[in-house]
């Protein structure tokens, strides 16, 4: 269900503001991905919690471009649900809710609105807040997970294939990607074609980071 959810989001409302090329990147990854084919149809709660991150990570992108109340509420209650479903989840949106405020700081502006977002999540998470802690001091000395994952293999994750230097290389190429997409939409790079040849230049007037930009960059 979460995983149809996710498609038929992406075929419409992502489709429309971010085109055809993005709408089957997504599709393809969240399909294909040798981690997609495993979680997709396990049952339990992670393929929820890929939903209301990527219900995040949008309402995210309405929040920081329009700023209006209503994205705000939408955040709120995607944040939430993608918290109640996954401690990770929590932890992934939690990076959403610090890059507001960071932006709001770099404004002047907003501050009361992300206010609310911060108290309205405090109080709707509460009641869950004290069956984690509940269940912090039960696991305490004999949780599950023994050991931490070592940085390579968190990287190889992202992307893994069978091959392991198919998996870095895919992850290189998409900070490569995000890195230049970032840099051109905030105007510090230029690139032209002209005369059957490709100029790329820098631009030595002082720019700054567009709200896509600081999107992709929260994301990251």
């Amino acid at each position: 269900l979460p995983y149809f959810i996710s498609v038929i989001f992406v075929l419409t409302v992502i489709r429309k503001r971010f085109g055809r090329c993005v709408s089957a990147l997504f599709i393809t990854f969240a399909s294909l991905l040798q981690n997609a084919v495993q979680y997709n149809v396990e049952v339990r709660m992670y393929s929820w919690a890929s939903l209301f991150v990527l219900l995040s990570f949008y309402s995210l992108y309405l929040v920081i471009s329009y700023e209006k109340t209503l994205y705000y509420i939408l955040l709120a209650a995607a944040s939430l649900a993608a918290a109640y479903c996954h401690y990770y989840s929590m932890l992934s949106v939690a990076f959403f809710y610090l890059g507001l405020l960071l932006l709001a700081i770099h404004r002047r502006k907003s501050i009361k609105k992300i206010g609310m977002l911060y108290l309205s999540a405090v109080i709707g998470y509460m009641p869950w807040l004290l069956i984690m802690i509940k269940t912090f001091k039960r696991t305490a000395e004999g949780f599950w997970m023994t050991n931490v994952s070592d940085f390579s293999s968190s990287i190889r994750y992202f992307f893994e294939t069978d091959k392991e230097w198919f998996s870095f290389l895919l992850f290189a190429l998409t900070l490569c990607f995000l890195a230049l997409v970032v840099l051109y939409d905030s105007k510090i790079i230029s690139i032209k074609k002209s005369n059957g040849k490709i100029n790329i230049s820098i631009s030595e007037k002082k720019t700054a980071l567009s709200d896509l930009s600081w999107w992709l960059i929260f994301g990251v």
